[in-house]
């Protein structure tokens, strides 16, 4: 379990990796579906409101000054909120980082005691350790703090010695 919780803190910590900074052909390739009908990207918004409020006019030519005005408002919007945006992931990596670094040691912990000591068994439900084809039981102890010496001592309780 402790491998596995290892693995997908590094996948995580992957995914909340900042954006590719560069655009269209310089970026690298990002997966989800292609822009399209229905495509609502920030970008495109703005322009493509400003450009149907003009349509719904009638396209009257009296009001270029406020569509251009609307169309550099919705730039500007759309700027803001891919700066708000990158924002808001560098946090989000920054704090997977930081969980992800309390977590390795005690996750590399936990993996040294399994290979240390393959037969032993925790039951969650009832909150115990022993050792397996064993008689005795020890409460489970609080494994977020658990060292590899308390473990050789719990096992050397365990068995018997």
């Amino acid at each position: 379990m402790a491998r596995l919780q290892l693995s997908r803190a590094g996948q995580v910590a992957e995914a909340a990796r900042p954006r590719d900074p560069r655009r269209g052909w310089e970026a690298e390739p990002q997966a989800g579906p292609l822009p399209g009908p229905g495509y609502s990207g920030a970008a495109n918004a703005a322009p493509m409101m400003a450009m149907n409020s003009w349509r719904a006019q009638g396209g009257n030519l009296g009001n270029i000054p406020d569509s251009i005005g609307d169309v550099i408002g919705g730039v500007a919007a759309g700027f803001i909120g891919r700066a708000i945006a990158n924002r808001a992931q560098q946090a989000m990596a920054q704090r997977a980082n930081a969980v992800q670094g309390r977590m390795q040691p005690m996750l590399q912990t936990q993996i040294a005691i399994a290979e240390k000591y393959p037969e032993i068994r925790a039951c969650t439900s009832d909150q115990v350790v022993f050792l397996d084809g064993g008689t005795s039981m020890l409460p489970l102890p609080n494994l977020t703090v658990l060292t590899l010496e308390q473990a050789d001592a719990m096992v050397a309780q365990l068995r018997g010695a």
